[in-house]
């Protein structure tokens, strides 16, 4: 059941339907406690679990404010799907 929401998160255009660093946050704090989750359920899978841990930490880096900002810096949702 988490590799589905996983998989219809990244898999199924929710990467592509991104147009703003508020939407861009959602996704990123959705993911992000599914894969530990999925991780315990289901160790043997790791190939497979490290893959979204990858483009997670990218878009991590995306979505930070720069050093001293009260916002997020100039976030081009086209990023995403170009790291389809």
């Amino acid at each position: 059941m988490v590799q589905g929401l996983i998989d219809r998160l990244v898999q199924c255009g929710a990467w592509d339907r991104v147009t703003t660093w508020d939407e861009a946050t959602w996704l990123y704090l959705a993911l992000v406690p599914l894969r530990p989750a999925w991780v315990e359920l289901a160790p043997e899978r790791k190939v497979e679990q490290d893959r979204p841990q990858t483009r997670l930490a990218e878009l991590r880096g995306k979505l930070l404010f720069p050093t001293g900002s009260d916002r997020p810096r100039s976030f081009d949702p086209a990023w995403l799907a170009l790291r389809r």
